[in-house]
């Protein structure tokens, strides 16, 4: 019998303070995808067998979860498709989240605790922006802790969740491209950024209390306020990045491209916080329709990827 799941991207935009409890608290905030996806297939085998794209890294994890629970090793998983590495979109978060929740399926275990079976491959706290998008989608804003103290549940405080869903033609749409690597180009480590990103963020100041802004507009629909909200969380995040030399500043093609969305219709964007893809909200399928095609002519594209993408949702 064949298993099937799919699994979403993440795109983090920053950290900004939102109510809980009547407290404001910093939270990393960020919007799981529908695309890029993960796509795993599992199928009985004898012995473990892994196929396909990232094949060797869903291998370890698959290899990790097996021996978690003491599972022998009769399955072929097959990675149809997988969230690019490099670019900022949680690619190896989703991965093996989306390997766990394959095995579990494919060996009948309880899939309801999806922390539970993210440890089983090696995910921790710093993933939990990735893992709470797998189990409901949509905008989340996950709080960041500033000390040491133990969680009862083992993750951060989900802090809050939106849902964000739209008829197509009034759609938010988030524009990615992402550009083709270099061979043998450094990647980044996305999961040591987030990390980083939520400790040196969390202290900063919010008075303009864009979190709350943002989660307010996403909720009202009213996407120009969102838009504002979410540029403002993106550019506040990156100026304390850049200024403790966590990343590095845009560059000329990096304002280029951004100038070129904008001018173009976005009316928000930025460079992925942990990864060198860019991103431009922009309000309806038709108008992303245009802007892609426009992107796919920009000068010094040639091999990268241009996508549309809107978020994921669960039951």
């Amino acid at each position: 019998m064949k298993t099937s799941v799919v699994g979403s991207a993440l795109l983090p935009f920053g950290v900004a303070k939102v109510a809980h409890q009547a407290q404001p608290v910093p939270c990393l905030v960020g919007l799981s995808l529908q695309h890029p996806p993960v796509h795993l297939i599992a199928q009985p085998c004898n012995g473990l067998l892994v196929t396909g794209a990232r094949a060797d890294a869903a291998l370890r994890y698959a290899e990790a979860f097996l021996r978690f629970y003491a599972l022998p090793a009769q399955v072929e998983l097959q990675v149809e498709l997988a969230v690019p590495l490099g670019q900022g979109l949680g690619s190896d978060a989703a991965l093996a989240l989306t390997v766990a929740q394959t095995l579990a399926q494919f060996y009948a275990l309880p899939a309801d605790n999806l922390p539970s079976l993210a440890a089983a491959v090696g995910l921790d706290t710093t993933d939990a922006l990735a893992i709470y998008g797998a189990m409901h989608g949509g905008l989340l804003g996950v709080e960041v802790a500033l000390g040491d103290e133990p969680r009862p549940s083992g993750l951060p405080v989900l802090v809050r969740q939106q849902p964000i869903a739209h008829p197509e033609r009034h759609a938010w749409v988030f524009v990615l491209v992402l550009p083709r690597l270099a061979p043998g180009a450094a990647l980044p480590d996305e999961r040591g950024l987030l990390a980083q990103i939520a400790r040196v963020s969390a202290s900063s100041e919010d008075p303009e209390e864009t979190g709350e802004q943002l989660f307010a507009a996403a909720a009202a629909d009213d996407l120009a306020t969102f838009a504002r909200s979410l540029q403002s969380i993106e550019s506040q995040t990156r100026q304390v990045l850049e200024q403790n030399q966590i990343v590095p500043a845009l560059t000329t093609d990096d304002k280029n491209v951004l100038d070129f969305m904008r001018s173009h219709g976005t009316i928000a964007q930025g460079r992925c916080l942990t990864g060198n893809a860019w991103w431009g909200l922009i309000g309806g399928a038709s108008a992303s329709q245009v802007l892609r095609a426009q992107l796919r002519r920009y000068p010094g594209l040639a091999g990268g990827m241009v996508m549309a993408a809107i978020a994921s949702k669960r039951s």
